[in-house]
């Protein structure tokens, strides 16, 4: 299969260290994305950031359990395949841009898969994914984001 590369842009009503805590809260994804059946972290960096981290999703009926490695900067996370049943390859990069209303969340992707599909199926996981990778950050970081602002401890 050829490479599937995608990106895209969200502004996001959340201060930046709110996305920060939903993208380094990678074992609560289950309970907002739905393409994440579990997620466990396997190690962290020497700065306590998730480094290597299994899970199982499923997108457009397609199941797989894979291993990535993630990278850390101040401004973005950039993580890599190094295992998986169904992908060759994987990258994507988060980067965290500030804004004077809350930030703006950057992404790019690509996936190589090991299995043919079709088109149509590909596409439809391409948008599920990135759907989750944009819309689903922004919900969730924007829900903390209130609690927060009530007094909440998060």
């Amino acid at each position: 299969m050829a490479e599937v590369h995608a990106s895209a842009r969200i502004d996001i009503d959340a201060a930046p260290e709110t996305v920060w805590d939903v993208l380094t809260d990678l074992e609560a994804f289950p309970t907002w994305s739905r393409i994440h059946e579990e997620v466990r972290i396997e190690s962290h960096n020497d700065e306590g950031w998730p480094e290597r981290v299994w899970m199982k999703m499923s997108v457009v009926g397609i199941r797989d359990e894979q291993v990535v490695d993630h990278s850390w900067t101040d401004d973005s996370v950039s993580w890599e395949l190094v295992s998986g049943g169904v992908q060759r390859a994987q990258r994507g990069t988060y980067t965290i841009i500030p804004t004077e209303t809350g930030c703006t969340a950057e992404l790019e992707g690509m996936v190589d898969l090991i299995i043919p599909l079709p088109k149509l199926v590909i596409k439809q996981g391409q948008k599920l994914v990135m759907s989750i990778a944009t819309k689903g950050i922004k919900a969730e970081a924007e829900k903390r984001q209130k609690r927060i602002d009530a007094g909440e401890v998060v």
